[in-house]
Order: C-alpha cells, then sequence, then structure tokens
C-alpha cells in the first residue's frame, strides 16, 4: 500500500503544517507488472471518505514506477470526482 499526503506549510514555518489531502493506494490483484489498484482520497478534515475508484496499471518495476502508479491513482481521483456520486 502506498499512502500520499499533501500538506500546508505556510512560509515554510513547519509549527503550521496542515493536512490538505490524504490518497490511499492498495494493490488488490494482480501480479507485479500488471496491477489493480483500489484507490481512496480524503480531503476533509474529518477525514472522511470523499472519492473512491479503481485503476489498472502496467509497471516495469516498482522502483522507475512509481510515480507512474500514482500519477494514474490521481488521475482516477480526478475522473471519479468529476463524474459525481
Amino acid at each position: 500500500m502506498l499512502a500520499v499526503t499533501i500538506d500546508q506549510v505556510p512560509d515554510g514555518d513547519e509549527s503550521r503544517r496542515r493536512p490538505l489531502a490524504a490518497m490511499r493506494i492498495e494493490r488488490v490483484s494482480g501480479s507485479h507488472s500488471i496491477c489493480e489498484y483500489e484507490v481512496c482520497s480524503v480531503e476533509n478534515r474529518d477525514g472522511l471518505l470523499v472519492t473512491s475508484a479503481s485503476c489498472v496499471v502496467e509497471r516495469r518495476s516498482l522502483e522507475s514506477d512509481i510515480w507512474s502508479v500514482v500519477e494514474n491513482a490521481c488521475r482516477v481521483i480526478v475522473a471519479a470526482e468529476k463524474d459525481g456520486p
């Protein structure tokens, strides 16, 4: 599982850091080269699940394609949000 957190740090002041959004990317099936991921994003202070979607990602290796997994997860969440509930 990958956990991605987006924090705002006003003026670089770590004491004022606050989370804006978080995403959980979890492999639910597939081999290491082609995987299906469940993607959940949280975008509110209460930590409630806002958007959930799934995507299939083809990757060559975890090290070289980790950003491809994150990119595809972001695309799938944006598309799911545009489509609505």
